[in-house]
């Protein structure tokens, strides 16, 4: 690898924001020993039991805890290392935003469950679509929303604006039905929604286009009730369930009307899911019957390419929640088969599906459950740390690269959990905050919650051979570095070199990344690399290879490791030239294709 292309070295140094640490620390094994001991104090400090459970799980082999033990521990101490992280990097305020974004999210969720399929499916039929004037019923709505929440940004999501206020009277309904019924006190956020309605009687304001019309103000004095008592239980009930009717007759109306159909087009909450067909996973169409063997897609689901432009980009912040929603978190339960495989009841043999396919689950045996508990939660940090313990070159996995835990996920006979769309946006939520970059490559190097190897070691003086730079080689060259090794990774293809002021030498740390974006390359206009063999030139423009690059980055910054493309094993340089230059072991990972025979 040349260390010394590109501009100088940048001196100014990104800033910790933990006393006492530099950035040039974070590739300094001493220094990443001391990191780690200052996040073990923070955690005695701020939760002295957690500590204790921690420092035994870390010293004490002979004392296992079971597997929902484990995971219960690793997710409290996730949330310590996420906040220890985002002070670290000076992203708290970052982080909070992504985890109130997420928040804001989850009740269309609770609104598709609790009010579309448990509630509107089950009491509205196609029979009723004629009585409901989804016109009609669109503006009162709106004016609900308006009375309940005041105004709202022209950017906010308006299915989780909708979802926000049937949460509310939801919640209103089961608090003043619990008042009736067992005398429970009304919980303060409910009284608000109550007031709400009794807040905003005025007509919309003069900024509404529809402020003037006599229909639009006389329909506002309709939804609002009259003046607010608490002692009025009954009233207020009636009150709140007519307009939770209202907002099923929309909610109805709007999952048939074509004219609402492009609003709702992308709500999550009027999705379903389908039962898989193993006969059928690939839908066809046959458009000519006198020849019936000439089959096409649906033309629905076609991409269509634009060059070598990223054709399927990745599931948005509300799709990821959605499959994380769907999945059924059970690790708890010991039934994560997205895991560990999915076995046959009172047996050590696996399950195999229809088309005879044995259900392995992660060959990483990566924690899928509580990856997603935590960013369920908006924690991506703490979620990012929990897919590292078993996967830190996870940049090079996720969505359009493996999905072995979607054929174990517990859902057989219906679509599955998409894993890979949510660890492939659990990477992206943390890529994308400041200094993302850094906080990926940090925990590749220091990860607290995995107790095999929380710190890199230092070098220990034995040199390997890595032949081969593909999805196996650079995995291996990444777990042999954390372990002491030094290591020099050979491939037949040219690898292109990364700029000098990024990788850093002996004397120098490389420069700090603050914007992720600022390592990309739309993928028509990028150079191959060379770097990530069928990685690089066996996979189409399906997946984006700006996060290969970030593989590359990675190991590249590392002290105690060297690349060179254009060297082929047993041409270039054979076996006996090997042990020669002082190398003390040779590991192929040449890939499964031809050749595989040394000459």
């Amino acid at each position: 690898m040349d260390r010394t292309s590109g501009s100088t070295v940048n001196k100014n140094l990104l800033t910790l924001g933990i006393d006492g640490f530099a950035y040039a620390d974070l590739y300094s094994p001493e220094r990443l020993k001391a990191l780690n001991e200052a996040f073990e104090q923070v955690i005695k400090q701020k939760d002295p039991e957690l500590f204790l459970s921690y420092q035994s799980y870390q010293n004490n082999p002979e004392q296992p805890l079971t597997p929902p033990e484990e995971s219960a521990l690793l997710v409290q101490t996730g949330v310590h290392l996420s906040e220890f992280i985002s002070k670290l990097f000076n992203v708290e305020a970052e982080r909070e935003a992504l985890i109130e974004k997420v928040q804001a999210i989850k009740p269309i969720f609770r609104y598709k469950k609790m009010f579309v399929q448990k509630r509107v499916l089950k009491k509205y039929t196609s029979d009723n679509l004629a009585s409901l004037d989804y016109e009609a019923l669109n503006d009162k709505v709106r004016l609900l929303i308006q009375m309940m929440l005041g105004h709202i940004p022209a950017e906010r999501d308006r299915e989780e604006v909708f979802a926000e206020v049937t949460c509310r009277l939801l919640d209103a309904e089961k608090s003043l039905a619990d008042k009736i019924n067992r005398n429970e006190a009304i919980p303060e956020a409910i009284l608000q929604t109550l007031s709400s309605l009794q807040q905003n009687q005025d007509p919309p304001e003069a900024s509404d286009p529809d402020h003037d019309d006599p229909e639009v103000e006389a329909l506002y004095h309709e939804l609002a009730g009259g003046p607010f008592d608490e002692s009025q239980e009954a009233e207020l009930l009636e009150f709140v369930q007519q307009l939770l009717v209202l907002l099923e007759e929309w909610t109805f109306a709007a999952m048939h009307a074509p004219e609402a159909a492009a609003s709702v087009k992308l709500w999550d909450a009027f999705t379903r899911v389908h039962k898989i067909d193993f006969a059928n996973l690939v839908k066809i169409e046959r458009p000519n019957p006198d020849a019936p063997e000439f089959i096409v897609g649906p033309e629905a689901h076609y991409r269509r390419r634009d060059g070598f432009k990223l054709t399927d980009g990745r599931c948005s912040e509300k799709q990821a929640l959605s499959e994380i929603d769907y999945c059924v978190i059970c690790h708890p339960r010991e039934k994560d088969s997205c895991r560990t495989g999915l076995f046959k009841k009172k047996s050590d043999e696996l399950e195999k599906n229809p088309l005879g396919i044995e259900l392995t689950g992660c060959p990483l045996d990566e924690k899928i459950s509580e990856m997603n508990l935590l960013h369920g939660e908006g924690d991506a940090i703490a979620a990012l740390a929990t897919i590292i313990i078993d996967n830190p070159m996870v940049p090079a996995t996720g969505h359009r690269i493996c999905n072995d835990c979607m054929k174990g996920c517990i859902y057989q006979k219906k679509e599955p959990v998409n894993i890979p769309q949510i660890e492939t946006r659990i990477l992206c939520d943390v890529l994308n905050l400041p200094y993302g970059f850094e906080i990926y490559s940090l925990l590749t190097r220091w990860n607290p919650l995995n107790k095999k190897r929380p710190y890199a070691l230092p070098y220990n003086g034995i040199k390997i051979l890595v032949v081969g730079m593909g999805p196996a080689g650079f995995t291996l060259a990444q777990f042999l570095l954390n372990e002491g090794f030094g290591v020099v990774g050979v491939d037949g293809l040219k690898i292109e070199p990364l700029p000098g002021r990024l990788v850093g030498n002996e004397q120098n740390p490389p420069e700090p990344v603050r914007d992720v974006k600022s390592l990309y390359h739309e993928l028509d206009d990028r150079i191959l690399a060379g770097f990530g063999g069928v990685a690089e030139y066996g996979i189409t423009v399906r997946w984006d290879k700006n996060f290969l690059d970030l593989v590359h980055l990675t190991l590249a910054r590392r002290k105690r490791f060297e690349v060179f493309g254009g060297t082929r094993f047993g041409g270039t340089i054979t076996v006996e030239k090997a042990w020669s230059l002082g190398f003390d072991h040779i590991a192929i990972a040449a890939g499964a294709g031809k050749p595989t025979i040394l000459w």
